[in-house]
């Protein structure tokens, strides 16, 4: 396991005078950096700033760049060991990906972690090792990476937004209502009205609506296990497009609770609780809602 750290301890660093005993107290920190690949310093100012960067580009196997803005902007200390190893980065990135998408974040880490040691690694890289890290427990780890990565974003293309997680994880926002750290487009909801396969689905709401238990109806309609499940979904769906946010968290929950799921179910609840918040923006005709789901589980 890697191990887990709090930044460098920037008390520390500004009771140095001297280039040279700052210089060899970056360096004493060169194995925790090894260790983690990134070390983010917290903030100083811009005299401190100024002397450091002067400092560690006479530092062997570590560079720096600076995140954040104004009084908030940060150091970054990043490994970056000289060598003259050829690396195939095409290669590097499909086994870190496909390593996480099978679960094996250790092995993403280790292949994302070569990236991250060549070149200016982008963004995507940041947050892919921050996710990493995450999955296996390393949450100061974690919040480091996203951290950067966000910053990164922000500066280019700002195709990720880990503010809300990352405040999650530092315990300061709910897990309910932190957003998703890609940016959602219109086009992701183009099947915001997707029935997944449901026939009669205007009838089934009716029904519900008029008070009819959920389980007679999808015994009306021949549903099976899987389409209840589904069924359930596009209701909590409905429910969040409206703004009815608790009226979808109990279906969800209902959902979530539910046994022996399948992977559509799995993929589907996924889907829909990571777009929580941005259903609101698609229109969607509110007379169809069941405002009191009537199912007993």
């Amino acid at each position: 396991m890697i191990e887990d750290i709090n930044s460098v301890d920037n008390t520390s660093i500004s009771k140095l005078e001297t280039n040279n005993d700052l210089k060899k107290y970056i360096i004493s920190k060169k194995d925790i950096l090894i260790k983690r690949g990134i070390i983010i310093l917290e903030p100083m100012t811009k005299t401190e700033r100024k002397k450091l960067y002067e400092v560690i580009d006479n530092i062997p196997d570590i560079v720096q760049f600076s995140i954040g803005d104004g009084t908030k902007k940060r150091i970054v200390l990043r490994y970056k060991p000289q060598t003259s190893e050829r690396l195939d980065l095409k290669k590097i990135t499909l086994l870190g990906i496909e390593a996480y998408k099978n679960g094996n974040y250790e092995e993403c880490i280790s292949q994302y972690r070569k990236l991250l040691e060549i070149g200016n690694p982008p963004a995507p890289v940041y947050s892919r090792l921050g996710l990493s890290y995450l999955k296996i427990g390393k949450k100061i780890t974690a919040i480091d990476y996203l951290e950067i990565a966000t910053d990164l974003s922000r500066k280019g293309d700002k195709k990720f937004d880990f503010s809300d997680l990352i405040l999650h994880l530092k315990n300061q926002i709910s897990s309910l209502d932190k957003k998703t750290y890609v940016k959602m487009l219109t086009d992701d909801f183009n099947d915001t009205n997707n029935n997944y396969g449901i026939d009669n689905i205007d009838n089934i709401k009716l029904l519900l609506n008029s008070g009819c238990r959920f389980d007679d109806v999808c015994l009306k309609f021949n549903l099976t296990e899987e389409q209840k499940s589904i069924l359930l979904l596009i209701l909590a769906r409905d429910s969040y497009s409206a703004c009815f946010y608790e009226l979808g968290d109990k279906y969800m929950k209902i959902v979530e609770k539910m046994k022996n799921k399948t992977s559509a179910v799995k993929e589907l609840f996924l889907e829909i609780r990571k777009n929580r918040l941005f259903y609101k923006n698609r229109d969607i005709d509110t007379k169809k809602l069941i405002l009191v789901p009537n199912i007993k589980r």
